[in-house]
């Protein structure tokens, strides 16, 4: 009787680990194919990899998978695609995946003439 409670618990977690990670979308890579800066803006021309319809910016901190909002562009992704920011100015990732903003975290970022991921 314990392996068959085993069994059964174990797939549910199985089913539940699933799931969770199909709802959530993540970008596979950011690959910054040029940037230039002066003192006040940046010119980045970049491309944002993953299995979402879209990608976009924001200035605002939050947890992975948290909902985005505030965005500063909007991007259509697995493209190169060219815009400017502000140089001081951290920028956060966004995906968009079935209509639904998901944040990628506070680990990664663009600010000034790099992208960072601390830990994915």
């Amino acid at each position: 009787m314990a392996v068959v409670c085993f069994s059964r618990t174990s797939g549910l977690i199985l089913l539940f680990l699933v799931n969770t990670l199909a709802v959530s979308p993540w970008l596979t890579s950011v690959k910054l194919d040029n940037v230039t800066c002066n003192e006040l803006k940046c010119d980045y021309r970049i491309k944002v990899v993953g299995d979402v319809d879209q990608w976009s910016l924001t200035s605002n901190e939050k947890i992975r998978g948290e909902i985005c909002d505030d965005k500063l562009i909007v991007q259509e992704s697995n493209v190169l695609v060219e815009f400017s920011l502000p140089v001081s100015r951290k920028a956060y990732f966004c995906v968009e995946k079935d209509g639904v903003w998901y944040h990628q975290g506070k680990n990664l970022y663009l600010i000034g003439d790099d992208v960072t991921h601390l830990d994915w």
